[in-house]
């Protein structure tokens, strides 16, 4: 399973997005959901905390589904 890098790699999101993350390595970090959506990491905290994107916690870590930003793109939440 590869690595994601968003910095090297910002479509791999749109070639996985209809598959359910089957490991951790597919979970993305804020800051590479940031950068795919061309925000600052404020504002996607902003979009956390108001409930439009889920997310996984693992431990104090927040980690973010490729589906769940597919979802968000499309407009949709939960």
């Amino acid at each position: 399973i590869p690595v994601i890098n968003a910095a090297t790699q910002p479509n791999f999101i749109f070639v996985n997005a209809g598959f359910p993350a089957k490991s951790l390595a597919e979970l993305l970090t804020i800051k590479d959901v940031a950068t795919i959506l061309c925000v600052s990491t404020k504002t996607l905290r902003r979009t956390i905390d108001s409930g439009q994107l889920e997310t996984v916690r693992i431990g104090r870590a927040i980690r973010i589904r490729p589906e769940s930003v597919m979802r968000l793109i499309k407009g949709g939440t939960r």
